[in-house]
This record gives C-alpha cells, sequence and structure tokens, in this order.
C-alpha cells in the first residue's frame, strides 16, 4: 500500500495545504490506499462529513482539492450538474 501511495504522489504530489475529503468506504483498499496513505505520506487536511445526508453539502463548503470517486458517483454527479443545466432559464 505504501508503495502505490508512494508512486501516485511521485505522479501527482499533493501538498500540505490541499484540502482533501474521503466519500469511499473505509473498509475499501482504494480508500485505504487513497484516503489513508496518500493523506499521512503528504501531510495533507483531511476533512469529513458531518453526516452521510450532508456529504454534498460538506463536499462544497470545504471546496476539497481532489476527490476520488467510483463511477457510480461520477455519473451522479454528472446527472445532477445536467439536471441544473436543463432547468436553468435562458439568459
Amino acid at each position: 500500500m505504501r508503495a502505490g501511495a508512494d508512486y501516485y504522489l511521485h505522479l501527482d504530489p499533493w501538498y500540505e495545504n490541499d484540502n482533501i475529503i474521503p466519500y469511499l468506504p473505509p473498509a475499501w483498499m482504494t480508500e485505504q490506499w487513497f484516503g489513508i496513505g496518500c493523506h499521512l505520506l503528504s501531510a495533507s487536511i483531511l476533512n469529513f462529513a458531518e453526516e452521510p445526508e450532508t456529504q454534498q453539502q460538506d463536499i462544497r463548503e470545504i471546496g476539497p482539492s481532489m476527490v476520488f470517486y467510483g463511477a457510480r458517483l461520477w455519473e451522479s454527479q454528472a446527472g445532477m450538474v445536467q439536471g441544473r443545466i436543463l432547468g436553468a432559464d435562458a439568459i
């Protein structure tokens, strides 16, 4: 796990002032590597949502430097953006 985190941070360095918010379940290996391993090696700021129901609002408030979503979450985000675009008034 450490070798993978070291390699990832070599390709995409994180800095001490980067805000990170874990989104994946903590038991998943990806979260162990990304949310814990990379965070510990980079000393970045690790934030947590107050409640699962407020996760999206907390992400907007924190403004994380990076998020790591699965495909389903990216599709959900894209759907929300497309819905807002379609529901917006013309300028």
